[in-house]
């Protein structure tokens, strides 16, 4: 079973990983809320490795279950990461935008790839 540390890094893999491949998708140089939502719904898929619509504990970490499971029912269903996605999405706001301007752009991205930004 892996870690939460494990599931921090592999969520940080994950994301940075998109960032890099084009989070970006309108190509203005920032990263909007609903840019960063995109980012965090693509790990369901991911996870998902049997593709049945569902993650369970079997395919994830507890910690992404402790974090998306919004009915506590041990599976994360597609709407439900959809929740998390959201909320992930604020809490990398919240925590990155120094500027306050809803986006990230130049070092604010840089933050979004750090495990700081995923202790949640």
């Amino acid at each position: 079973m892996r870690t939460v540390l494990g599931a921090v890094a592999a969520v940080t893999l994950t994301t940075g990983l998109a960032l890099a491949a084009g989070a970006d998708r309108d190509g203005d140089g920032r990263i909007t809320r609903a840019e960063l939502a995109a980012v965090h719904a693509t790990l369901f898929d991911q996870l998902d490795a049997n593709k049945d619509g569902v993650v369970t504990g079997d395919e994830a970490d507890p910690h992404f279950l402790d974090l998306a499971d919004q009915d506590r029912d041990g599976v994360v269903t597609k709407a439900e990461n959809d929740v998390y996605a959201s909320e992930a999405a604020e809490r990398d706001l919240a925590h990155c935008d120094a500027n306050g301007d809803d986006a990230l752009s130049g070092e604010e991205i840089n933050c979004i790839t750090s495990a700081d930004s995923f202790n949640e």
